[in-house]
């Protein structure tokens, strides 16, 4: 039990690592535009889909997230892990305020506030999607391109 406890801790160790190295790639628009932004976007993107095809049965990964408008950030983290039999999971981690709406809720009995799960979790997602590199452009672009488009709606 204890090897199985060691292995669980470094691989998710491996998923925090992860996600250090991929805030330091992810192109930012931040004093870039146009064909420099682009193709450092898809060099991020073309060396993404391999690591999400490369985790093993068991193992995550915790991604930057969010979007970004012309006046505001807004910045989530992501969960994805491999679940075994070619299906995976995806967990939006927000603190909100923004896009909490779109997570579950419930009613505290004692104080009548409304109650929001910070953590939503999408399960049963078969492998091809979340290797699939259109998936991840959607994604990640809210992030590096600015646009008053890009909000909580559009990542619900």
């Amino acid at each position: 039990q204890n090897a199985d406890t060691m292995e669980f801790l470094k691989d998710n160790h491996i998923g925090l690592e992860a996600c250090l190295k991929l805030i330091s790639i992810l192109p930012y628009a931040a004093g870039m535009s146009g064909k420099n932004l682009d193709a450092l976007f898809l060099n991020f993107i073309n060396m993404f889909v391999p690591l999400v095809e490369g985790l093993r049965e068991g193992q995550q990964v915790v991604l930057p997230g969010g979007w970004q408008q012309p006046d505001k950030t807004t910045i989530v983290l992501y969960i994805l892990r491999n679940c075994g039999d070619s299906t995976f999971s995806f967990t939006v981690c927000n603190t909100g305020p923004d896009g909490l709406e779109y997570h579950p809720s419930k009613i505290d009995g004692t104080s009548g506030k409304s109650l929001k799960q910070l953590a939503m979790t999408i399960w049963d997602i078969p492998q091809r999607r979340v290797t699939d590199s259109t998936f991840w452009v959607l994604v990640f672009r809210m992030l590096v391109y600015p646009s008053k488009k890009n909000d909580a709606k559009l990542l619900y």
